[in-house]
């Protein structure tokens, strides 16, 4: 992309004034003293949200006017998502919003589109809304743990860790799905978790809709990585996404998909998802030392 800038003549000064996040290696230059370009060494990610920050160049009189882009994910066409030959695709939230009339219309919304979800909301969350968890259950929801207050299971002592997963939801709502928050764990988390009755849950598709993307940039993200099986990845306090979700299950629908989860794709045995090509499948079930089984028919890894 160039971007008009005057009295800038050297890639030096083009790197000084324009930061990229997160850090992207590339090259800069400048196109006839006043145009500043970078390009990146490796292709931009489709779907992810680049921040490219400018700033004035010390000592030149160039006035700091910092501005804020975003590199958009296109709503793929028909043609361009995979078909689901009537796979279901699960549609799964995590956390919990400050107020709650946000989490009412997520259901509301998934009542009008006839969507069953998986729901991770955080048990300290909910202890203060029991109205709102015995409808999302009533609802045909699965209610599941996100632990009780949503911290790194990484960095936890064994009993703390113990209680954040004891404490959240669960066996009380007859669900053994963990998902540990920010994709936190590890062998030790995976092992306490199996004593506790739990098996880990990720996700396929991140839409990362708590970064305050678009509605247009959450279903652009859904259509471009859904693929037969798939687990995404939404947030019940994003608001965009109470926009997006009427179009991405038309879409998905259009597509051939059945938007829902599927009790058979849950059974018995570790269900440990990983977003890794399928040759790494056999390590990354190796990772539980043993309390893993082969991966079910809901098992699917992204394209490298």
């Amino acid at each position: 992309a160039a971007l008009g800038w005057p009295l800038v003549s050297d890639a030096d000064e083009a790197r000084a004034l324009v930061a990229i996040e997160p850090a992207t290696p590339g090259r800069y230059g400048v196109l006839g003293g006043d145009l500043v370009w970078f390009r990146p060494d490796a292709a931009w990610v489709p779907g992810k949200v680049y921040r490219v920050r400018l700033g004035g160049v010390t000592g030149r009189g160039v006035p700091v006017e910092p501005a804020t882009f975003e590199l958009r994910a296109p709503v793929p066409g028909e043609d361009a998502i995979e078909p689901g030959g009537g796979a279901n695709v699960v549609l799964s939230f995590d956390d919990g919003p400050g107020r709650g009339r946000q989490a009412s219309e997520l259901l509301d919304v998934l009542a009008r589109e006839r969507v069953r979800a998986i729901l991770f909301p955080t048990s300290d969350w909910t202890r203060a809304r029991p109205e709102w968890l015995a409808r999302a259950r009533g609802d045909g929801h699965l209610v599941c743990n996100h632990t009780e207050t949503h911290r790194d299971l990484r960095r936890l002592g064994d009993a703390e860790l113990r209680h954040e997963i004891a404490a959240g939801h669960g066996h009380d709502g007859g669900c053994a799905l963990l998902r540990p928050p920010m994709r936190g764990y590890d062998e030790r988390v995976a092992r306490v978790a199996a004593e506790l009755g739990y098996r880990l849950f990720l996700w396929h598709v991140d839409t990362r809709d708590w970064e305050g993307a678009t509605a247009e940039e959450i279903e652009g993200r859904v259509l471009a990585g859904v693929r037969p099986g798939a687990v995404v990845l939404f947030h019940i306090q994003a608001d965009a996404t109470l926009a997006a979700l009427p179009g991405i299950v038309a879409r998905l629908r259009r597509a051939g998909y059945v938007p829902s989860y599927d009790p058979e794709d849950l059974g018995p045995g570790l269900f440990l998802l990983r977003d890794e090509p399928t040759e790494s499948a056999a390590a990354a079930f190796a990772l539980t030392s043993g309390l893993a089984h082969a991966p079910g028919p809901a098992w699917w890894a992204a394209r490298p």
